[in-house]
């Protein structure tokens, strides 16, 4: 899985077919979308976009503060710290999937956030 995910990263997306294909041949269903990978027999792990092989060691509490920091970076328009804050948690091993609004780890340990609502200069 890694190594496809490298593949990918590169753009050898014919090397990363390839690997797709051997990965299923041995009973491993990739969830591009969803950030996963599941074997037949049930094992699963996080797909970390760009094939950084980690183990994570922040905190649930350290991961929640630097998505608070991206999603501020966000509203803000400021897409390179965003993006930096994002590649920072990745080769952290921790993977964002912001259509749910979740991150996942690849120790397993998932989470939640919500998207910040820019503040509009209300006054009280």
């Amino acid at each position: 899985v890694v190594e496809r995910e490298r593949a990918r990263a590169v753009q050898d997306f014919q090397a990363a077919d390839e690997l797709r294909r051997e990965l299923a041949g041995m009973g491993v269903e990739l969830f591009d979308g969803e950030r996963y990978w599941r074997s037949r027999d049930g094992e699963q792990g996080v797909i970390i976009t760009g094939g950084h092989e980690v183990d994570c060691y922040m905190s649930d509490r350290e991961i929640l503060a630097r998505v608070q920091q991206r999603e501020e970076a966000r509203n803000e328009r400021d897409w390179n710290k965003a993006d930096d804050i994002r590649d920072g948690l990745r080769k952290a091993g921790v993977e964002l999937v912001d259509k749910e609004k979740r991150w996942i780890t690849t120790d397993g340990r998932t989470g939640g956030y919500t998207a910040m609502i820019p503040h509009r200069g209300v006054t009280p």
